[in-house]
């Protein structure tokens, strides 16, 4: 394993999740969305974001 595998394999251990995708070049959480959204989705595809507003 070698630099990003390492670093990769230590936050998926440390948070507790199946995998991890560590950059250092994603500026903000908002950018890391931006960037998924970009992978996931293709021209023309549409996303329903649905949220609950809590009082």
């Amino acid at each position: 394993m070698f630099g990003r595998d390492v670093i990769e394999k230590i936050f998926t251990e440390v948070l507790g999740g199946e995998d991890s995708l560590v950059r250092n070049q994603f500026i903000s959480g908002t950018h890391a969305l931006t960037v998924s959204l970009f992978a996931l989705l293709r021209p023309n595809d549409k996303m329903l974001a649905i949220s609950r507003e809590t009082i």
